[in-house]
């Protein structure tokens, strides 16, 4: 499982050039990553969460929290068989609609373990 996350995070930043990038659980565990500021990043990812379970269908996927000046986090709750994991990136570059579905779809694979990962 670490070398698919490990993977799967490489992939994630070259597509959307984040400075760094964060695996979650529902509960707010961390599954990959190094935050530099753990407290305020759970904090937002906890307040993002929460956000997301009355979120509008149709609203944009990603959900967005300022992080303090110049620092954006963007967080993508996705649904895997094994519960939500949300992909948290740190100031990332604009992401498409079409970027953010390979993000999702690279993800499920990535934690259900197909054998097709998101190498492209």
């Amino acid at each position: 499982m670490a070398e698919r996350l490990e993977g799967y995070t490489h992939w994630a930043a070259r597509l959307t050039r984040a400075e760094q990038i964060i695996l979650m659980d529902d509960y707010g565990d961390l599954l990959w990553g190094n935050p530099e500021s753990n407290d305020l990043i759970l904090t937002a990812m906890l307040a993002l969460n929460a956000s997301s379970r009355s979120r509008i269908p149709g609203a944009p996927a990603f959900l967005r929290s300022q992080l303090g000046q110049n620092r954006e986090l963007h967080a993508l709750p996705t649904s895997t068989r094994f519960g939500t994991v949300t992909l948290a990136l740190i100031n990332p570059a604009e992401i498409s609609t079409a970027t953010t579905g390979l993000l999702q779809d690279g993800l499920v694979r990535c934690i259900e373990g197909s054998v097709a990962t998101a190498q492209g």
